[in-house]
């Protein structure tokens, strides 16, 4: 075999890597609200196809169909993807039985921090304690250590509740009392 072979072999073979390392492909799903049962969503994934216009095309055939054809154009999603590369849950998922009794065991972190006497769910009768805890819950899995949770916690309870008395570092003991009630990796 030649050098100029051998030459035109590596760059073909990089070239090839560069095409599948850039190629993208075009997910079309349908989805909607069904009105027959309560929060529930109907999803449908049809297809994945080399192109965006060929998903377009394909929706044109679908929205033909019956059931399609009954609901709105803008049931139908199209979703852009790079080949081999992750594309969702990256940070893995929790189920929802697991987000419910860490909300329970986040709150009575919260009540015990604030000697709050009774139960959990006479706490969260206070609407004003409850949105702060849901808010609080929404990004105790984000936060990336104890420090910036308990900045969080610090910012939403001393805009909620005015005359707010703890410190930052009492903030700070909350935070690191959740991320262990609730076995989330702990980083200062």
């Amino acid at each position: 075999m030649s050098r100029y072979q051998t030459k035109k072999q590596a760059v073909k073979s990089r070239y090839s890597a560069w095409m599948i390392e850039e190629m993208k492909v075009y997910q079309l799903t349908h989805f909607y609200e069904n009105d027959k049962f309560i929060d529930s969503v109907e999803i449908k994934d049809l297809g994945i196809y080399s192109s965006k216009q060929l998903a377009e095309e394909a929706i044109r055939r679908y929205a033909k169909l019956p059931g399609f054809r009954s609901l709105p154009l803008k049931c139908f999603l199209i979703g852009e993807c790079v080949v081999d590369e992750d594309a969702a849950w990256t940070r893995g998922f929790f189920a929802s039985d697991d987000l419910a009794r860490d909300f329970e065991s986040m709150s009575e972190c919260f009540n015990e921090w604030l000697g709050k006497r009774g139960s959990i769910e006479e706490s969260w009768a206070d609407d004003n304690y409850y949105v702060a805890l849901c808010e609080i819950n929404q990004e105790i899995y984000s936060t990336k250590n104890d420090t910036e949770l308990a900045k969080y916690i610090y910012d939403v309870w001393s805009t909620r509740f005015h005359g707010f008395e703890k410190t930052l570092d009492d903030c700070h003991e909350v935070a690191v009392n959740i991320r262990i009630a609730l076995n989330i990796i702990r980083m200062t």
